[in-house]
């Protein structure tokens, strides 16, 4: 098993991660790390804040629910999730 960055899921040959679908990667680190990173461009590529009108961006970090749910609030996998 390796560390919960991957989902605690067993390694291949070479070391990466493997997951049995593609379900499984949403409940990792290493997704929330691509969310985020994703949103992060998306805000940065966007008009926002270009006029007097009030923006407003709403984002749903899944993985942070999912981990939560799966492991509990207190959890270190969860605290993993979010840093």
């Amino acid at each position: 098993m390796c560390a919960p960055l991957c989902g605690g899921h067993r390694r291949q040959v070479d070391g990466s991660p493997r997951w049995r679908t593609p379900d499984e990667i949403r409940r990792t680190a290493l997704f929330a790390r691509f969310e985020a990173d994703t949103l992060v461009s998306m805000i940065q590529h966007e008009p926002i804040g270009a006029d007097d009108v009030t923006d407003l961006v709403l984002a749903n970090l899944k993985p942070v629910d999912y981990v939560g749910h799966a492991y509990g609030p207190d959890s270190p996998e969860l605290r993993e999730t979010v840093a």
